[in-house]
C-alpha cells in the first residue's frame, strides 16, 4: 500500500501539466512547439498513466520506476522555477519602463533589440532552454518502461475508460445535505436534548455531555449537523457553537472557533487566552448553550487542565441546561467531557449504504433513459458490496462514477481490487481527479486536520503555488480555483459546513500519504530534522524552530507557513535563513511577534504570497518593491502600517488587504489590483482620487474616505468609478465637519457608480442635493449617515428596489418589473420608491423630518431606521399619511405610532 502511495503521490506529474509547461517554456523561446512537442503529446504523456497502472499490477521491482518519477518530477519542478525567473526579468523590465521618462524609455527599446540581434540567447535563455530540454528527454525515457512492463502502444486507447477526462466536469449546484438510515438516531438524540433535563444537576454543571461514538467514515458528523440544524434544537438554545477538534487539542484556537461560530463573525484580533475567554463569557452569559466538539480525539497523555481550560467559560457563564456534544471514535474522553449519554453509531444496512450512494451517484443526473439507470443500478450495487457499509467510501466512490454514466466505466471500476475498503476506495476516487486537482487536494496535507478553510484564502494559496492551470482558459485564476473548490465539494474531498470548508480525517490521512515526501506539518518538539527535499513546510508555532539547524538546508522549500510564535530568538533564527528559500512562493508569518522583515526578503523572486496579520509591522521595507510576482499581501489588521514608495512597483499585485494603511502611494498602475478595500484621498501627488482610473479590475467592496480633499466634479469623474462593472459594494466618505456646499454636491456628482452597484453607503455628505444619477437599477441597499445637509428625498428620482439591509440578501429588480410609487405631497415634489421597499437607514441626517407616503404605497415596507430607532409601518400605515420624526417624544421607548398629522 505505501509503495502504491508513493506512485500515487507523483502521478500528477505524469500528465499535460508537463507539455503545457514545456510550451509556455519554449513560446519564449521562439520554438515551434507543434512539431518538436508532438510525438510527446501523441504517444509518451498518455502511456504515463498506463505505465503507473501497469506498475501496480506487475510483480516486477519498482523501485526504478519510482526514481524515474522522483528525477521526472524534480525536473519540472526546475523547468517552473526557471520560467518563473524568466518571467520575474521581463516584469522588471516592465516596471522599468513604468518608472523611466519617455525619452529614455525609447532608447532602452532600441537598445533591447540591438543586443537581441547580437546576443542571440541571454543566460537566462540559455538556462531555461537547458531546463526545458531535460524535462523533455527525462518525459521521453517512459519509453524504455513501456518495455519493461510490456505495455503496447495499442493499449493506449484504454487508458481514457479508467479516468476522467483532465479538465474538470463544473458542478453549479451541489446536492442537498441528505441522512439515510439514522432518523432514530437523530429523534433519540434531539430527544434528550430537548427533554432530559435533569442530567445537569445530577453532575452539579450547568452542562451535560452527549457523545456519539464510531469508526471514521461512519456518518458521526453528518448525525451531528443534522442535530445541530434542527428547528427544535435551534428553538431550545439561546446559541449554538460548533468547533473541530482533530487530533491536537489547542486552547487558543479553540476558543477562537467557539466565539467565531457564535457569532458568525470573524473573532477580534486579541492576543492572549485571557482576553479571548472573557470575550467568550460576555456572549454566554447566562445564556443555554450547545456546543459541538465535532471528531474528539483523547491521548492520555494530554493535561486533563487544558479540556477544564477550554471548558470553563461555558462552566462560568452557561445557563442550567446548556449541551456539549462530542463526537469521537473511542469511549476515552477526559473527565471535563464524560457523556451522561453515549450512543454507539451502527453499522448502516445495505439498503440505506445503496441509497446513499445513489443519491451521490445520480443526484444530479439528467438522463430519463430507464434501461441505462436500471442497468447502472445493478452494477452500483455489487460496487457498494465491496464498500464494508462505509458511508464516506459511498458518497466518495459514487459522486466520482456519477461524472461518467457509462456502463463500461462503472464495471471497470467494479473490476478493480482497490474498491475493498474504504480507504481503497477513497484511493480510487482521488486517482480519477484530474492531475491540477490532484496538486490542490494534496495541499490540505499541510493543515492540520480539523482546520477550517476559507474559499478565498485556499485559492490564492493555490494561485500562488502555480496549482492553477489556465493555459486553454480565458477565465479569471480565481474563478477557476473556486471551481476546482466546487469540484472537490461535489467529489466529497470536501464539505462545505457554515460558509467554511472542512476535509473528513480519512481524506486528510490520504492526502499526508501521497504527499509525505513534499510535505512535513511540524506541531510538536518530535521533529528535530527537516529532511532537505522538503516543499512545504507548516509549523504550529515559530518557537518549535528554535535552534533547528536544518532549515539553512532547505533549497527547494516553496511553502513556509509560521502560524505564531513569541520566541524573538526563534524568529531571528528564522530570518538568518529565510534568504537561502529562493524558491519561495507562499510566506505567512501571521500572528508571530516580528516586527519587522528582513532585507532579505527582496531575494524571494517568486514570492506571491505574503501575510503579516496579527504582528507588529509597522513598516514594510523598500525592498519590498522587488517582489514583482507578487499577488497577495496581507498587512496587520488594527496596526497602522507604511508603506514604500516602492509599492508602485508591484504591478502583479491582484489583491491587497489593510484595513490600517491610509497611505497608498501611485497605485494607478497596479491595473491587475481586485482586493482593495479602503483608499484614502490626500491632497498630495500620487494620493489623489485619480489613482482609481485604470483600476477596473476592482471587485468585491471599495471604500473612499476623506472626500473633502477632492476639489470639483472634474477631479472626481478621473476616479472614474462609472467603469468599475465588478465593484458590488461603494462606500463614499467625507470627514471634515466643515461645510463646503456646492463643492461636495459636485464632488458626488462625479462619483457616477457603475449602473450594476448592489449597496451603496454616503458617509458625512453636506450638501442638499442629491447626486443626479441616483436611480440605479440593481441598488438594494441604501444608507445615509451624517449626511448632515439632507432635507428631503430626490424630487423627480427613482430609488429602486431596496430590500432589508439586516437580511443582507440582495435581490436584483429590474425595471421593466416596478410599479413606481408616487407619494402625496405638496408642490410636486416626490419620491419615488419602488413596492418592494422593505427596510431603509438614515443616520444623523437631522434636516430629514418626514417621510411621505400615498394610497397602496409600500406594502411591503416593514421598518424604517432613523438613528438607530425602529418605526413599524405594519399597521398604522394609511393612505395620505405624512410619516413625521417626532423629535420630541421619549424615543427611548419603542416607537409604534406612525402617521401623526
Amino acid at each position: 500500500m505505501a509503495e502504491a502511495l508513493v506512485l500515487e503521490g507523483a502521478k500528477w506529474v505524469a500528465s499535460t501539466i508537463i507539455s503545457s509547461l514545456l510550451k509556455e517554456g519554449f513560446s519564449y523561446l521562439g520554438v515551434d512547439v507543434s512539431t518538436k512537442l508532438q510525438n510527446l503529446e501523441t504517444t509518451i504523456l498518455p502511456q504515463f498513466q498506463l505505465l503507473i497502472k501497469a506498475a501496480e499490477r506487475s510483480n516486477e521491482p519498482k523501485s526504478e520506476l519510482e526514481q524515474w518519477l522522483r528525477k521526472l518530477k524534480d525536473a519540472l519542478y526546475e523547468a517552473e522555477d526557471m520560467l518563473d525567473l524568466y518571467k520575474y526579468q521581463l516584469l522588471k523590465e516592465k516596471v522599468s519602463d513604468l518608472n523611466t521618462h519617455p525619452a529614455l524609455k525609447r532608447f532602452k527599446k532600441v537598445a533591447r533589440k540591438v543586443n537581441a540581434k547580437v546576443c542571440i540567447l541571454s543566460p537566462l535563455k540559455i538556462e531555461l532552454r537547458w531546463s526545458l530540454n531535460k524535462l523533455e528527454k527525462i518525459a521521453n525515457e517512459a519509453e524504455k518502461f513501456r518495455k519493461l512492463l510490456k505495455v503496447q502502444i495499442g493499449d493506449i486507447t484504454t487508458v481514457h475508460d479508467l479516468r476522467i477526462e483532465e479538465q474538470p466536469n463544473v458542478t453549479t449546484s451541489l446536492p442537498p445535505l441528505a441522512m439515510f438510515g439514522r432518523d432514530k438516531e437523530r429523534d433519540k438524540l434531539i430527544d434528550k436534548y430537548l427533554l432530559d433535563q435533569s442530567e445537569a444537576s445530577k453532575v452539579g454543571k450547568c452542562y451535560s455531555v452527549v457523545s456519539i461514538v464510531g469508526i471514521g467514515g461512519a456518518g458521526k458528523t453528518t448525525l451531528a449537523q443534522l442535530i445541530y440544524n434542527d428547528q427544535k434544537v435551534a428553538n431550545h438554545f439561546d446559541i449554538k457553537m460548533w468547533v473541530c477538534v482533530s487530533r491536537k487539542l489547542d486552547v487558543f484556537r479553540h476558543t477562537r472557533e467557539m466565539i467565531e461560530s457564535s457569532s458568525t463573525k470573524e473573532c477580534p484580533h486579541l492576543e492572549n487566552l485571557d482576553a479571548l475567554q472573557k470575550k467568550l463569557i460576555d456572549m454566554i452569559k447566562s445564556k443555554k448553550v450547545m456546543l459541538v466538539l465535532d471528531d474528539v480525539w483523547y491521548d492520555k497523555s494530554t493535561n486533563e487542565a487544558k479540556w477544564e481550560n477550554l471548558l470553563a467559560p461555558l462552566a462560568i457563564a452557561g445557563k442550567k441546561g446548556s449541551k456539549i456534544l462530542v463526537t469521537t471514535r473511542t469511549n476515552d474522553l477526559p473527565m471535563s467531557l464524560q457523556p451522561q449519554y453515549r450512543m454507539l453509531l451502527r453499522d448502516l444496512d445495505e439498503n440505506d449504504i445503496f441509497s446513499l450512494f445513489k443519491h451521490h451517484a445520480f443526484g444530479g443526473a439528467k438522463s430519463t433513459d430507464i434501461h441505462l439507470r436500471k442497468e447502472l443500478e445493478d452494477i452500483g450495487k455489487q460496487i457498494v458490496q465491496k464498500l464494508h457499509r462505509s458511508p464516506l467510501a459511498a458518497k466518495a466512490v459514487g459522486s466520482q462514477l456519477s461524472k461518467k454514466l457509462e456502463p463500461k466505466f462503472w464495471r471497470a471500476a467494479l473490476n478493480r481490487d482497490n474498491l475493498r475498503d474504504a480507504q481503497q476506495a477513497l484511493l480510487w476516487s482521488y486517482q480519477h481527479l484530474h492531475a491540477p486537482l490532484q496538486r490542490c487536494f494534496a495541499f490540505f496535507s499541510l493543515f492540520p486536520k480539523g482546520t477550517s478553510y476559507k474559499a478565498k484564502e485556499i485559492v490564492y494559496l493555490w494561485m500562488a503555488e502555480g496549482f492553477i492551470n489556465s493555459s486553454k482558459n480565458s477565465m479569471r485564476l480565481e474563478d477557476i480555483g473556486m471551481n476546482y473548490l466546487d469540484e472537490l465539494v461535489s467529489g466529497s474531498f470536501l464539505q462545505l459546513k457554515y460558509k467554511t470548508y472542512s476535509m473528513h480525517d480519512l481524506f486528510h490521512d490520504l492526502a499526508e500519504n501521497i504527499s509525505k515526501e513534499d510535505y512535513l506539518r511540524i506541531e510538536d518538539d518530535e521533529v528535530q530534522e527537516i529532511p532537505p527535499t522538503i516543499r512545504h513546510l507548516y509549523v504550529s508555532d515559530g518557537s518549535l524552530l528554535e535552534n533547528n539547524t536544518s532549515l539553512n538546508k532547505l533549497e527547494n522549500l516553496q511553502t513556509l507557513i509560521v502560524k505564531g510564535s513569541d520566541s524573538s530568538s526563534a524568529i531571528d533564527h528564522l530570518f538568518a535563513a529565510i534568504g537561502k528559500y529562493r524558491k519561495l512562493r507562499v510566506l505567512d508569518l501571521s500572528w508571530t511577534s516580528i516586527n519587522t522583515l528582513p532585507k532579505s526578503i527582496g531575494d524571494l523572486k517568486h514570492l506571491r504570497y505574503l501575510d503579516l496579520s496579527g504582528t507588529k509591522v509597522a513598516e514594510l521595507p523598500v525592498i519590498l518593491g522587488k517582489l514583482y510576482h507578487l499577488q497577495v499581501l496581507v498587512t496587520p489588521d488594527y496596526r497602522a502600517t507604511t508603506l514604500p514608495g516602492s509599492f508602485k512597483n508591484l504591478i502583479s499585485l491582484r489583491h491587497f488587504k489593510g484595513n490600517a494603511v491610509t497611505s497608498l502611494p501611485d497605485i494607478g498602475g497596479l491595473t491587475s489590483l481586485q482586493t482593495l478595500e479602503n483608499f484614502h484621498v490626500k491632497k498630495e501627488k500620487g494620493y489623489d482620487v485619480g489613482q482609481l482610473r485604470n483600476l477596473n479590475e476592482l471587485r468585491g467592496t471599495l471604500s473612499i474616505s476623506n472626500l473633502e480633499n477632492v476639489e470639483g466634479k472634474d477631479e472626481a469623474v478621473e476616479a472614474n468609478l462609472k467603469n468599475k462593472k465588478y465593484i458590488e459594494s461603494l462606500v463614499l466618505k467625507w470627514g471634515s465637519r466643515d461645510e463646503r456646499g456646492d463643492l461636495d454636491r459636485e464632488v458626488l456628482e462625479g462619483l457616477r457608480p457603475h449602473p450594476d452597484l448592489i449597496k451603496l453607503t454616503i458617509h458625512g455628505y453636506k450638501s442638499p442635493p442629491f447626486p443626479s444619477w441616483l436611480p440605479l437599477l440593481n441598488l438594494s441597499y441604501l444608507k445615509f449617515e451624517i449626511c448632515t445637509g439632507l432635507e428631503d428625498f430626490p424630487p423627480t428620482s427613482d430609488l429602486y428596489a431596496l430590500p432589508s439591509s439586516e437580511r443582507r440578501t440582495f435581490s436584483s429588480f429590474p425595471r421593466s418589473e416596478l410599479e413606481m410609487v408616487t407619494p402625496a405631497g405638496e408642490g410636486g415634489g416626490r419620491a419615488i420608491l419602488p413596492h418592494s421597499l422593505q427596510s431603509l437607514q438614515i443616520i444623523k441626517c437631522r434636516r430629514i423630518k418626514s417621510f411621505v407616503v400615498g394610497a397602496g404605497d409600500l406594502p411591503n415596507l416593514g421598518n424604517l431606521i432613523k438613528d438607530g430607532y425602529f418605526y413599524s409601518f405594519l399597521d398604522a400605515l394609511q393612505p395620505g399619511r405624512i410619516i413625521i420624526f417626532p423629535w420630541s417624544l421619549d424615543l427611548s421607548l419603542p416607537l409604534r405610532i406612525c402617521g401623526l398629522a
